[in-house]
């Protein structure tokens, strides 16, 4: 099987063109940009990561091991802030399951107008409502599982420096250790982002495609997988590059709008309006990209229909006099 991946791309470059400006509709817009606004909540977007002011050398980095026990201290000692802290953390987790639910529903609305080519609301939340509720209930337990591993390796990076800081190691000796972990950070934050594109651009769309709750489409997926590791790996890759160019592209140009532009992307729905066509594209690249694997994983191709005979031929078999009535009309 020859997987390409420009050819793919080139397609939904032009599906997007055709969608959005041939002819251009605002109605469109603004619906499609809604749905994609849904789409995109609670998606992981990265994480900046800044320069530490702190110096390895001396007592800097011990003192950087002690701030959790400074801050439990602080904690214990103002009651009324730690209830505060508490009732806020509460919400912010509330928060976050309503909008992870509303998020894998208008995951599928967004995907059923790419590919069926529409602006729709109401008929794409109704129908993808059982697989939708599937989504949300995976995307909780990977979630909790993330949260979990993460917390497991953070926490066992600050038992070993604790243990190094209570044997006088020297900042140039904890420095490769530092790396080390941060090395491993950043492979597990790899690794979560690339199970989002999975689960995002090929898992939801078996779902769509064939009708089926989470399992049973992670399944099929993972079949695929393990016979093209490759292919996917490279897919992942390349997205990953694209969000870079992406990105870049968006900070020159708010640079050259003297951060007019920035203010306009910080309104969440004006964002996913502005930036429709990059979504657009994305979506129709993972649809187009997933359909070369065969006519099972095709939603743009994939919906046929029962071939009938023309009325006009149907009728004129049925007054189609027999060989009998023929010959006595002849008589």
């Amino acid at each position: 099987m020859n997987i390409v991946y420009l050819a793919p791309l080139e397609k939904a470059w032009e599906r997007m063109k055709k969608a959005l400006f041939q002819p251009f509709d605002m109605r469109k817009w603004l619906v499609l940009g809604f749905t994609a606004f849904l789409a995109g909540l609670m998606d992981w977007q990265g994480g900046r990561s800044g320069k530490s002011e702190h110096s390895l050398d001396g007592r800097d980095w011990r003192d950087i091991l002690e701030l959790p026990a400074e801050a439990w201290g602080w904690l214990t000692g103002h009651p009324l802030w730690a209830a505060l802290i508490f009732t806020g953390v509460i919400v912010v987790i509330v928060l976050s399951v309503v909008l992870t639910w509303l998020s894998s529903r208008g995951k599928f609305m967004f995907l059923d107008n790419v590919f069926r080519n529409r602006a729709a609301v109401q008929e794409p939340w109704r129908e993808y409502r059982s697989a939708g509720d599937s989504l949300f209930i995976a995307r909780l337990l990977l979630g909790a599982a993330a949260f979990a591993v993460f917390s497991i390796y953070l926490l066992g990076c600050l038992l070993v420096l604790i243990g190094m800081a209570g044997s006088n190691a020297s900042g140039d000796g904890i420095l490769p250790t530092v790396l080390l972990m941060a090395a491993g950070l950043l492979l597990l934050i790899l690794a979560a982002a690339f199970v989002e594109i999975c689960l995002n651009d090929f898992v939801v769309p078996v779902m769509a495609k064939r009708r089926m709750t989470i399992l049973p489409a992670a399944g099929v997926f993972w079949d695929l997988f393990r016979r093209n590791p490759g292919a996917f790996l490279l897919y992942g890759l390349l997205v990953f590059l694209l969000k870079v160019a992406v990105v870049t592209l968006v900070v020159a140009v708010g640079l050259m709008t003297c951060c007019v532009g920035f203010l306009l992307l910080a309104v969440p729905y004006v964002n996913s309006v502005i930036l429709l066509p990059v979504s657009y594209v994305f979506r129709a690249f993972s649809l187009e990209f997933l359909g070369q694997f065969g006519p099972g994983f095709d939603l743009f191709g994939g919906r046929q229909k029962a071939v009938r005979k023309p009325a006009a031929k149907r009728t004129a078999v049925l007054k189609k006099p027999s060989r009998g009535k023929a010959s006595r009309k002849k008589q």
